[in-house]
């Protein structure tokens, strides 16, 4: 291997490593689900696309514009919008980045170098990245064309801003896999990042009273901004407007040494990457203690009892379900997840109060009675994600299922009873946030939401069985990675826009035909007749796992 890599140069390798990866990726797309998920990263992408290529050209204009008219703080906002998106919404939706780990490449016989250059360039495969980099050059042309004078100064400006953000991001990301590689330092992170994503929501009442102050506070601190990176950036070019080339040359300087800084503080972990470094949560060494030997004692009798005192279910449903409750109480992400659509609701209670008492048409009907049923619609669109991988924190225990003797009807009995119990939890603590905050709603409308919760409910149940099962996904335990394939979240998407159909015309139809007080005896009508639906689903996902056995163990147990 030595006497290859030697013989091999830079841009030989990476194009080696190029084609290997090409192979593999159309090798996997021998199988069904993979087919499915590159359909659905295609139509993703291409919509991502699209939305890109409009905002590139209307940036061509702003450029022209821009540069016409010497108006250089709305470019200092462009630029500071730049860097923004590239490093901050990857962090926030991994859900375009290719699933890849970098430390896979040190399977091939690669000199350093060449795995810097992989890693680095790594960071333009994500489809952020290059409508970044595509803004840039559009907000170049732009500014070309009305100014062709600065066709050079642009060149240099927004081609040190691209490589500064690109090292930036590459640097961030590697450092934050460091970081999360504990677990209990991954559970801090995401109550903080949760923390964040609320006081961002909350932020419009702390504008309306001290946005004077805070303005102030921001003035005063421009000078700070300025010396940042995409505050150099603006400076670059208002220099270069003004024809002051001595600070458009110190200013692109300047970026150029935070790329270096951020290159620098990137190959300090990706050395300890190529040198073999395992961020795994291995027990640590621990010497053994010398172990007694004691009289055996009577065995203890076995209570008949199911697992966790569930006594009205069969032991292996009460296993799996006393099983999945302990992973729930454990996991911080799984609880920050259902608090933050309560905490979501008093915001937009609080927000469309305000609206209403202002007298704005419209706006009493989401603070009043349709405030209950609109609030539990967003509540159960972000808790039915539960539903669609149930067996995402499974991991390897999936083998144990397998080789125990149990039916796989029964373990998805168990987790959506567990998901059932959640939506009713969320439920019921919504309506006390709607009592607390406001009059209470109609009887009828509250009747109505609740006798048409199981129909939705049972409906997410067969259909998230069956995502399950053929698209399944491992969760981890930490912030990046989280997302579900891409069929689940098409085809979920899809029923759950049907479903709020199929509900919204019988509503209608029923409330013209016979009145409000006639909705919650037909809704529940539907939802028994649901509940066959469901017995004849259930009773298929033991067959339905036996055959999709060997991609279950693929996908969760690696």
């Amino acid at each position: 291997m030595a006497e290859v890599n030697r013989g091999l140069g830079i841009w030989v390798q990476v194009r080696l490593v190029m084609w290997l990866r090409w192979r593999l990726f159309r090798n996997g797309l021998r199988k069904s689900t993979a087919k499915m998920n590159f359909i659905m990263t295609v139509i993703t992408e291409t919509i991502w696309g699209l939305l890109a290529i409009a905002s590139g050209i209307g940036l061509m204009f702003a450029g022209y514009f821009l540069a016409d008219g010497h108006k250089t703080g709305i470019l200092t906002i462009i630029v500071w919008g730049f860097s923004f998106f590239w490093q901050f919404i990857p962090v926030i939706t991994a859900q375009f980045a290719p699933d890849f780990d970098i430390s896979g490449l040190l399977r091939f016989p690669l000199r350093f170098p060449v795995f810097f250059a992989l890693s680095v360039s790594y960071g333009l495969a994500d489809p952020i990245a290059l409508a970044c980099v595509y803004w840039h050059i559009c907000l170049g042309i732009g500014i070309g064309i009305a100014r062709p004078d600065l066709a050079g100064w642009v060149v240099l400006v927004l081609g040190a801003s691209i490589l500064m953000n690109l090292l930036f991001n590459r640097m961030i990301f590697t450092w934050l896999d460091r970081l999360l590689a504990k677990r209990r330092t991954r559970e801090i992170m995401v109550v903080v990042f949760t923390l964040f994503i609320i006081g961002i929501q909350f932020s419009q009442f702390l504008l309306r009273q001290e946005g004077t102050r805070i303005a102030g506070t921001l003035t005063r601190w421009m000078p700070v901004l300025t010396m940042l990176p995409p505050g150099r950036v603006a400076a670059g070019l208002t220099a270069a407007f003004e024809g002051h080339s001595s600070e458009a040359f110190i200013a692109a300087g300047g970026v150029l040494l935070y790329a270096v800084a951020f290159a620098g503080l990137y190959t300090i972990r990706l050395r300890a990457k190529y040198r073999g470094e395992d961020l795994g949560e291995s027990a640590a060494p621990s010497t053994r203690k010398p172990v007694r030997v004691r009289a055996a004692a009577a065995p203890a009798p076995v209570p008949a009892a199911p697992a966790g005192g569930i006594h009205f279910l069969s032991a292996p449903v009460a296993a799996i379900l006393a099983k999945d409750i302990r992973y729930f109480y454990r996991n911080t992400a799984m609880l920050m997840n259902l608090i933050i659509p309560l905490i979501l609701i008093v915001f937009f209670r609080v927000s469309t109060m305000n609206i209403a008492s202002k007298g704005a048409p419209h706006a009493s009907i989401f603070a009043g009675d349709f405030g209950y049923p609109v609030a539990m619609f967003y509540v159960f669109l972000l808790t039915s994600q539960l539903c669609q991988n149930s067996l995402a924190y499974e991991g390897r225990g999936i083998e144990r299922l397998f080789l125990s003797p149990i039916s796989f009807r029964d373990v998805m009995l168990a987790k959506n009873i567990f998901q059932g119990a959640l939506i009713a939890v969320e439920a019921l603590f919504v309506l006390a946030i709607i009592l607390l905050m406001g009059p209470p709603p109609k009887l009828d409308i509250m009747l109505a939401t609740w006798a048409g919760l199981p129909l939705v409910a049972i409906i997410n149940f067969i259909a998230g069985n069956w995502l399950s099962i053929q698209f399944p996904r491992k969760f981890e335990f930490g912030v990046r990675r989280q997302n579900a394939a891409g069929m689940t979240v098409l085809i979920s998407m899809g029923i759950l826009l049907g479903t709020m159909a199929i509900i919204a015309i019988s509503s209608a139809l029923t409330i013209w035909l016979a009145g409000l007080w006639l909705l919650p005896i037909v809704l529940l009508a539907m939802s028994a007749a649901m509940v066959a639906v469901y017995r004849l689903a259930l009773g298929a996902t033991s067959h339905q796992a036996f055959l999709k056995q060997d991609a279950l163990l693929e996908q969760l147990g690696k």
